[in-house]
C-alpha cells in the first residue's frame, strides 16, 4: 500500500509540473522583454528627432539604419550644427528616426512617454496637435504651395521691329515725307533764280535729307528759317523716338526673353487650365478638380508631374516651395509664379515633456545658423540635383536667327540697289538728279564765286598800293 501510495502522489506531482511549466516558460520570456526594454531605454538617445523623406531637406529611408550617415538633406545638416551648440553627442544625447509621414510624428509625439521628441522634415503648424501641448519652434523655412508654369522664348528674327506698332511706323513714314515736302516749297519758292527750269533743291534730295535725319548723315543746309524751324523740329522728334526705341528694344531684348504661357493662379482657375500636384495638398486646396498624383515615392511622383509639364500633358504644376526649388532647376523655361496658394512656413514640433529652456535655445541656435554664411553653402549643395541640363546660350546672346529680320531688310534693299543701278547705266531710267542740281551743288558754286571775287578784290587792293 506504502508503495503504491506514493506512485499516486509521484504521478500527482508530476501532472502538477507539467501544466505549471508553460506558466514558467512564458514568464521567462516576459522577464526577457522586460529586460530587453529597459536596455532599450537606456540606450536611446535623450532626445530623438522624429524626420519624414522629404528631399530636399531631409533624405531617409523608413525601417533603415538609424545611424548618422544613412540621414542626409539640409534639415539634418542644419540639426547637426544646433546639436553641437548644445554639445549633444549622436546616439547618447540625440538620434534620428525616419517614419512615413507627418501624421505618424504627430501620433508619436503624442504618446512619447518618457522620450522627449522632436519632430522635423516639412512640418507645419497643426491647430489639432498644438491643442494636445505640442510645441513649435520659429519658422525654420519658408514654405508653402505655388504654382510653376512653362515660359517660351520670345526672341526671333523680327524682335527688333517688336516696340514698333504699324501705326507708328506708318504714322512716321508719313510725317516724314510731309516734313520734306514743305522743305522743297519753301526752299524752292522763295529763291530767284534766272530760269525757272533749274531747281535750287531737288525733291528726292530734300526726302532723302529728312529721313536720313535718323543717322545724322543729312547734307544739305537750309537758308529759310521757315525750313530751319521745321526740320529743327523734325530732328526733336526723331530723336525722341529714336530714344524710345532703343530703351524698348534693350528691355524687351536684355529682360524680357520669355513669355508665360499662364500669367497668374486666378488665370489659371479661370482658362480651365489642367494643374497637376499631389494628392496630400487637396484640403489645402480646397478640394478643387485638379489632377492629384498618389503621393507614394514623392521624389519618382514629383518628377513624373515635372517632366508631364515638360511634356505639354499638363499647363501648370502646384507643389511646396522647397520641392519647386529642388526640381524645376532640372528643366529649361519653367518659371515659379508669384501667387502664394498658402504661406505656411515649416517649423519644428516638440513633445510635451521637453522643456521651454530647451526650446529657447533650440531657437536661438536655429537663428544663428540660418544666418551663418557656412549652412547657407551646406543649403546650396543640397538643392543642388546634379541633373542640371544644359538650356543652351539662347537667353544670354544674340544668335544668328535673331538678326534674320535684319539680313533679310539689307539683301532686299541691296537688291533694289542693283536694280536702280542697273537700269540707269544702261539708260533705261533717267532720275530727277540729271536735271535737277541739288542744293548743296548749288551751294558750293556760291562760295566758290565769292572766294574767287574775294580773292580779286584782295589783289587788286594790294596791286594799288604798290
Amino acid at each position: 500500500r506504502r508503495v503504491h501510495g506514493g506512485n499516486r502522489q509521484l504521478k500527482k506531482s508530476s501532472k502538477g509540473m507539467l501544466l505549471r511549466l508553460p506558466l514558467l516558460v512564458l514568464s521567462f520570456f516576459v522577464g526577457l522583454l522586460a529586460i530587453e526594454e529597459r536596455n532599450l531605454q537606456s540606450t536611446a538617445p535623450k532626445y530623438l528627432f522624429l524626420v519624414r523623406n522629404f528631399v530636399p531637406l531631409v533624405g531617409c529611408t523608413v525601417n533603415g539604419n538609424n545611424s548618422l550617415a544613412q540621414f542626409t538633406g539640409y534639415t539634418v545638416q542644419l540639426i547637426q550644427k544646433i546639436a553641437a551648440e548644445f554639445k549633444w553627442t549622436y546616439g547618447k544625447d540625440y538620434g534620428f528616426e525616419c517614419v512615413p509621414s507627418y501624421e505618424d510624428i504627430y501620433l508619436r509625439m503624442s504618446n512619447s512617454g518618457n522620450q522627449m521628441i522632436v519632430g522635423e522634415g516639412a512640418l507645419r503648424i497643426n491647430s489639432t496637435w498644438t491643442a494636445k501641448d505640442i510645441k513649435y519652434s520659429q519658422p525654420t523655412y519658408p514654405s508653402g504651395l505655388r504654382m510653376v508654369v512653362r515660359q517660351k522664348n520670345i526672341r526671333d528674327m523680327w524682335s527688333f521691329a517688336q516696340p514698333i506698332s504699324w501705326r507708328v511706323g506708318l504714322g512716321l513714314v508719313i510725317s516724314c515725307a510731309i516734313v520734306g515736302v514743305l522743305i522743297w516749297i519753301y526752299e524752292e519758292k522763295n529763291w530767284k533764280r534766272q530760269r525757272k527750269s533749274e531747281h535750287v533743291l531737288n525733291l528726292i534730295e530734300v526726302l532723302y535729307d529728312v529721313f536720313s535725319s535718323f543717322f545724322a548723315t543729312n547734307s544739305i543746309t537750309l537758308r529759310k528759317w521757315a525750313s530751319k524751324l521745321l526740320q529743327w523740329f523734325t530732328w526733336v522728334y526723331v530723336i525722341i523716338f529714336v530714344a524710345l526705341y532703343q530703351a524698348d528694344l534693350t528691355g524687351k531684348l536684355s529682360s524680357s526673353y520669355f513669355e508665360l504661357e499662364i500669367a497668374s493662379y486666378d488665370e489659371a482657375l479661370g482658362n480651365g487650365a489642367k494643374i497637376a500636384t499631389l494628392e496630400e495638398y487637396k484640403s489645402e486646396l480646397g478640394g478643387r478638380s485638379f489632377d492629384y498624383r498618389p503621393t507614394g515615392d514623392r521624389n519618382q511622383t514629383m518628377m513624373a508631374i515635372f517632366q508631364d509639364l515638360d511634356e505639354r500633358k499638363v499647363d501648370a504644376v502646384i507643389a511646396e516651395v522647397p520641392l519647386v526649388d529642388y526640381y524645376m532647376p532640372q528643366f529649361c523655361n519653367f518659371f515659379m509664379l508669384d501667387d502664394i496658394i498658402t504661406g505656411t512656413p515649416y517649423v519644428t514640433a516638440f513633445s510635451k515633456n521637453v522643456d521651454q529652456n530647451t526650446i529657447y535655445l533650440y531657437t536661438q541656435y536655429l537663428t544663428k545658423w540660418q544666418e551663418n554664411q557656412q549652412i547657407r553653402s551646406i543649403k546650396k549643395q543640397a538643392f543642388d540635383s546634379g541633373n542640371n541640363p544644359d538650356c543652351g546660350d539662347d537667353n544670354n546672346v544674340i544668335t544668328i536667327k535673331e538678326l534674320g529680320g535684319l539680313w533679310i531688310i539689307l539683301a532686299s534693299t541691296a537688291f533694289i540697289a542693283i536694280i536702280l543701278f542697273i537700269l540707269r547705266k544702261c539708260g533705261w531710267c533717267q532720275t530727277p538728279s540729271n536735271y535737277m542740281p541739288p542744293y548743296y551743288e548749288y551751294y558750293n558754286e556760291k562760295t566758290q564765286l565769292f572766294e574767287e571775287q574775294l580773292k580779286e578784290a584782295v589783289h587788286t587792293e594790294l596791286k594799288s598800293k604798290l
